[in-house]
């Protein structure tokens, strides 16, 4: 299953306290089935990965109404349906490459199904670098956007004003991609957050190298434009301090792509 880590500790201190509660104050009976399915990814990820469609058919079949709702809203509500994603993005990075492809299918799948901006809806809530940018790749649709970060940051350059302001932050990857973007964030935000979360920016790292490759990628195959140059162009726009790292990552190919 990947590296080894204790999925009980992680999924209680940040999957049930951050996900599973915030579900809770709109639908006691959502909160129940983001819960239950905690505690079946702790045990069994693979299973739960499996069963990730039982549970999304669950919580949308929570409003009596669902077909029709669902029909003229343009989809489920992302706020039960979305954490369900976020919850295989907490064991994500752990998988074994296979396990993470069936889970990155099985996400997939499910986004697919959804209009496009109801998939961004979902895919905004989701914290891991590692599935958000794998999510990313294989269907560029699915781009969310981070503007209400950069916003922030504008707003709070010194690290103590942004900490302030920082809880009720939708998904972390997305405000640390703002954040490794000198253009949006001070020096001395971009220090502490580097400094306070290191291993959630060497995924993020991860997820920027696979962004740009993928870029670099379409660049090349539309417009010809060799590779080093596209990465070099994108990767222009990140801290000079996460150059190196990103272009190690780069060579790494965490990355899943469904199509190769």
């Amino acid at each position: 299953m990947g590296k080894t880590i204790n999925l009980q500790e992680e999924i209680q201190k940040k999957l049930f306290n951050k996900i599973v509660s915030g579900i809770g104050a709109e639908n006691n009976a959502a909160h129940d089935a983001a819960n239950e399915y905690c505690q079946l990814m702790c045990k069994d990820p693979s299973t739960a990965i499996k069963r990730l469609p039982e549970f999304m058919e669950r919580v949308r079949d929570l409003n009596p109404e669902r077909y029709f709702v669902e029909a003229v809203a343009g989809g489920p509500n992302h706020n039960w349906t979305g954490p369900m994603l976020d919850i295989v993005g907490t064991v994500y990075s752990a998988l074994d490459r296979d396990t993470r492809k069936e889970g990155l299918l099985q996400c997939m799948n499910f986004l697919n199904h959804l209009r496009s901006d109801y998939s961004q809806n979902h895919v905004e809530l989701i914290n891991d670098p590692w599935l958000v940018s794998d999510i990313y790749i294989n269907q560029p649709l699915y781009w969310c956007g981070y503007e209400e970060y950069t916003d922030l940051l504008q707003k709070n350059i010194s690290w103590n004003d942004f900490a302030k302001n920082t809880q009720h932050v939708k998904s972390e990857f997305w405000l640390s991609l703002a954040i490794s973007r000198p253009k949006y964030s001070s020096l001395e935000i971009r220090h502490n957050y580097y400094k306070q979360f290191p291993d959630l920016m060497d995924r993020t790292k991860d997820g920027i190298a696979a962004i740009i490759n993928f870029g670099a990628e379409y660049y090349y195959k539309k417009e010809n434009i060799s590779m080093q140059e596209s990465i070099d162009k994108e990767l222009s726009g990140y801290d000079t301090l996460l150059h190196n790292d990103i272009l190690k990552k780069i060579d790494e190919k965490k990355w899943i792509r469904l199509d190769e």
